[in-house]
């Protein structure tokens, strides 16, 4: 199929002195200007971080290494003292004096107060130009993600972000620079040092690293025995280029950045982010929009008491549902969409036809900087089935892969696959004002927990681990949001998964006479 017919109204939609400060709230960047000059404000200079290993730290080693600051009343610097010792307490006059490359928790509520909402995002947008790793304590957590949103934004001189709607657990970490802002939920202080650990490692990988430059074509499933790692939102942040920005999303259960739920059948993970290309494009229609492409990266691995009691992994569910977020806007929520942009067919393996291996492939700008995820199932195998669960128009195109198992999984063995299309955001509103789109991703996993032998019949005892894991798109981030743009995707049980469901099933055996 042959692309519309476009041109690009912007080439540069972040980081030089063409980007549109008009689309900033004014007061803002009146105030900015006034305290910083206008190169500062769009491309910042990071710190560099702690020299020491990440995958080998203790928590005396990480408190030692790194600065750690307090904006907020005393005893939340006491409570994070108890985790991270040297954590000094300091006033909001005192956040410009802050050394780039620390962390800063900032209880909000207490900041606003004592600068007002404008300072507040003024003081966000310094630490986040400055690398550091912010760590907000918020009554309302998604209104937190969308504040660091925003201030990330303004920091870098972007106009658009993402937020995450699955947040919650009282406490929201983002960092990041001009290529990418990665965000994290904490179920409170006990999941800070995840944060950190997590902050310092990706830190150490972006250096030298600008971002991936992909073209907005196709990003399918593909044939090829390329071997790389098998999440694409660490791939997009990590690669050579950098003409986009990645946005990424990652749990933090248990303390691990990548965790969402653990019991005893095993640990579920993922990793959900949107590559949003530079440039604002104009359709024949005159209708202007932007290229955009979501990925979601899926993982389980099976305890020992699960592979004991015969339990395996039955399937992966991915969904990247188009047709949700033109719901939203049809009925108001919110005011533009993202359709899904049918350049290629998603593909599968064929039904039945089960692969030790399988890839995701991502076309990109030239033949030297694409990337294929290959992941290998072993001693599993595995058959990758595609459908549209929704219309035929891009915008209410709901693409689902389902990833079916066969075989016994290892117990602590990781087990992956991921999804993702391209993906074009139509900015309903124009260029001059806010467009807000919903893009929803569910995703899950369906394990067979157990199986259970009786004379004529076995018993399959299931549990079905869901995530309703989307985001909101905004471009123009400077003007306050509504709150049903903010809160539209429904409060989860459990601060990283929607649900969970457990069932049984019974199948006849064959038996002797």
């Amino acid at each position: 199929m042959t692309r519309p017919n476009t041109t690009q109204l912007s080439p540069v939609a972040r980081g030089s002195s063409t980007v549109r400060i008009a689309l900033v709230v004014a007061s803002i960047i009146a105030a900015l200007v006034a305290v910083h000059s206008l190169a500062g404000l769009l491309r910042a200079q990071y710190a560099p971080v702690p020299a020491f290993s990440a995958n080998q730290s203790t928590p005396a080693s990480v408190d030692a290494a790194i600065s750690t600051y307090v904006v907020g009343p005393s005893s939340l610097a006491g409570e994070v003292r108890a985790r991270l010792p040297n954590a000094k307490l300091i006033q909001p006059s005192f956040i410009g004096s802050i050394p780039a490359g620390s962390v800063v928790i900032v209880d909000l509520g207490y900041l606003e107060g004592c600068v007002g909402g404008d300072g507040a995002i003024i003081d966000l947008s310094s630490l986040l130009r400055d690398g550091d790793l912010v760590v907000i304590y918020a009554n309302d957590s998604r209104l937190a993600a969308y504040e660091l949103g925003r201030a990330w934004a303004s920091a870098n001189g972007i106009e658009f972000t993402a937020v995450p709607t699955l947040v919650g657990g009282g406490m929201v970490a983002a960092f990041g620079d001009g290529d990418r802002l990665v965000y994290m939920t904490l179920r409170g202080l006990a999941g800070l040092y995840g944060a950190v650990i997590e902050y310092i490692r990706l830190g150490q990988a972006w250096r030298g690293s600008p971002g991936i430059a992909l073209s907005p074509i196709a990003a399918s499933l593909q044939s090829s025995s390329q071997a790389t790692a098998p999440d694409p939102c660490y791939q997009y942040e990590t690669g050579e280029g950098g003409n986009g920005v990645t946005i990424d999303y990652l749990p933090d259960y248990n303390d691990v950045p990548g965790e969402a739920f653990s019991d005893g059948n095993g640990t579920f993970y993922y990793d959900t982010c949107v590559f949003v290309y530079d440039g604002v494009f104009k359709a024949a229609s005159g209708l202007p929009y932007m290229y955009v492409d979501p990925a979601v990266w899926i993982a389980y691995a099976p305890s020992s008491a699960m592979v004991r009691g015969l339990g395996r992994i039955d399937y992966y569910v991915g969904t990247i549902d188009h047709e949700a977020g033109y719901r939203e806007y049809k009925e108001g929520i919110t005011n533009s969409f993202i359709s899904y942009f049918d350049y290629y067919d998603p593909g599968s393996t064929g039904s039945g036809a089960y692969v030790s291996s399988f890839n995701v492939g991502f076309t990109l700008a030239g033949p030297s900087v694409g990337f294929t995820l290959t992941y290998v199932e072993s001693p599993s195998s595995v058959n990758v089935d595609y459908r549209n669960a929704g219309g035929t128009q891009g915008f209410d195109v709901n693409n689902t892969w389902r990833f079916s198992f066969f075989g016994s999984p290892s117990s602590g063995q990781q087990y992956g696959v991921a999804s993702t299309d391209d993906s074009t955001w139509s900015l309903m509103q124009g260029v001059e004002s806010t467009n807000a789109a919903a893009l929803d991703n569910e995703i899950g996993v369906n394990l067979v927990t157990s199986i259970q032998y009786y004379p004529c019949t076995a018993v399959y005892s299931h549990e079905y681990i869901y995530v309703d894991a989307g985001w909101i798109l905004y471009y123009d981030p400077g003007q306050s949001p509504t709150g049903s743009a903010v809160s539209s995707s429904p409060a989860a049980r459990d601060p990283y998964i929607t649900g969970i469901t457990s069932y049984s099933q019974s199948t006849s055996l064959l038996c002797g006479t």
